[in-house]
């Protein structure tokens, strides 16, 4: 399955429910390289966002970070919500075109194996697909909490915590 966490976040950025998502990663940096790299939008579409002159001072090169930026990038994306979904319609439309070539709609639930650990992929893809996800990883971190819509089965350890000892999740990066 072709998947990945900005093609998941830029299908879903019409979408709130996908807000906490979105934002539930750190960042740090421009909000120009945080509207491609974190949202998928294309260069041409980010400058055609309405930007608050005051909120955003250096326009699209403000330094903005995860956390503390949140509600200012939450607002920006409500106050574009139109025009967001005008660009990412067209994406969501074949991504979920995709998805039932595949057959994985035809799933139920779907079982996704995932080689990361937070389940943000899965998460995403179950906001997308309104269906009930079982993730199997081989390791999960605390963020892959079991709710009524998603399952979280790590095969070696379950919800570890980063910096307390597990040499699994402390190397999974390189």
């Amino acid at each position: 399955l072709i998947i990945s966490r900005t093609l998941m976040f830029r299908v879903l950025l019409a979408n709130l429910k996908s807000y906490p998502l979105i934002f539930s990663h750190s960042y740090k940096g421009t909000l120009r390289r945080f509207l491609c790299s974190r949202c998928g939008l294309l260069d041409q579409e980010i400058k055609m966002l309405s930007l608050n002159e005051v909120t955003f001072k250096q326009g699209l090169d403000t330094h903005v970070t995860l956390p503390n930026s949140e509600s200012s990038l939450m607002n920006l994306l409500k106050d574009n919500l139109e025009a967001i979904e005008t660009f990412t319609r067209p994406t969501q439309e074949l991504y979920l075109e995709y998805l039932a070539s595949m057959h994985v709609l035809d799933s139920d639930p779907i079982h996704l194996v995932d080689i990361g650990y937070s389940g943000t992929i899965q998460k995403a893809l179950g906001i997308l697909t309104g269906q009930r996800i079982i993730g199997h990883y081989m390791i999960t971190t605390q963020t892959a909490a079991n709710t009524e819509n998603n399952t979280f089965i790590g095969y070696l350890f379950s919800q570890q915590q980063w910096g307390q000892g597990c040499s699994v999740l402390e190397h999974s990066l390189y």
